[in-house]
């Protein structure tokens, strides 16, 4: 009787030892269909996306601005003048966001196209702040931050919409 519930046990090991294996080398249905992982194709990532991501990420609270300026790399005079630009940014940047959630409460979230227009205008706020970076820094510390930003690329993923 012993021995039947010994082999009884070791007959529902195997059977659920081989249903594991066999769940695991099946393919699992892709929970990231539709997104661009920089980890597998930083490439699919296009700039604008990857300058929008790291400036906002970047222009956070002062201490927080401040630290991650300092982990590119940057001379003191570099990252002032980043610090600056990034501080611009986020004024302009909340002030757009205010506005753009005042219409919303405004409009009770009816205006579909407003965001259309915020996301258009927060692109052109990127792109002006990126030249502006690329003006107030030295060509070493621009170079720096454009590195930085491909470098940044490998922990991203976006959606493929955003890629296009």
């Amino acid at each position: 009787m012993k021995s039947r519930l010994i082999v009884s046990i070791l007959a529902l090991l195997v059977v659920g030892a081989t249903a594991v294996s066999a769940q695991m080398s099946m393919p699992m249905p892709s929970q990231t269909s539709g997104l661009i992982r920089g980890m597998d194709n930083p490439a699919r990532i296009p700039d604008a996306v990857a300058y929008r991501l790291v400036i906002t990420s970047l222009a956070g609270d002062n201490v927080q601005r401040n630290q991650r300026i300092a982990a590119i790399g940057l001379s003191a005079a570099d990252q002032a003048a980043m610090a600056t630009e990034l501080g611009k940014f986020r004024t302009a940047r909340d002030a757009m966001r205010n506005a753009y959630n005042q219409h919303q409460v405004d409009t009770q979230g009816q205006d579909a196209a407003s965001i259309t227009a915020y996301q258009t205008a927060v692109a052109n706020l990127v792109e002006q702040t990126r030249k502006n970076v690329a003006a107030a820094l030295t060509s070493t510390g621009f170079g720096a931050f454009a590195a930085h930003v491909q470098r940044e690329k490998t922990g991203m993923t976006i959606s493929e919409t955003e890629a296009q």
